[in-house]
């Protein structure tokens, strides 16, 4: 299954929320998971004799109202996200660099850039 994904979903989630912030280190498990998963998916895709294709990383930003964070109560009573959305893109984004560099690794010399 793995080597067939031209398309990353970029989001991480725990066995506890569908989608938690990942910049705080608290999360390094459920992180740990997703980058096997991710580093497994572009394996497959440099494998592959497609070497005209791609395989594209889509980082999710959903607006708030669609429930996916996690939120977390302010001193005041007001409940908040838990982290900011564009820094989780950015850090989910690190993590997929990181994957693909990984899959490289594990596939050998390539001539493709992520």
């Amino acid at each position: 299954m793995f080597d067939r994904v031209r398309a990353v979903h970029g989001r991480i989630g725990s066995p506890g929320c569908i989608q938690v912030d990942v910049t705080d280190g608290a999360h390094d498990g459920s992180v740990g998971h997703f980058h096997e998963m991710w580093t497994r998916c572009f394996a497959g895709f440099l494998r592959s004799e497609d070497r005209d294709g791609a395989i594209a990383f889509l980082p999710e930003l959903l607006p708030p109202g669609n429930g996916y964070a996690r939120t977390v109560r302010q001193p005041d009573g007001q409940r908040v996200e838990e982290g900011d959305r564009w820094a989780q893109a950015e850090a989910l984004c690190t993590v997929a660099t990181a994957a693909f560099a990984e899959a490289r690794r594990r596939t050998g010399p390539a001539d493709r850039t992520p």
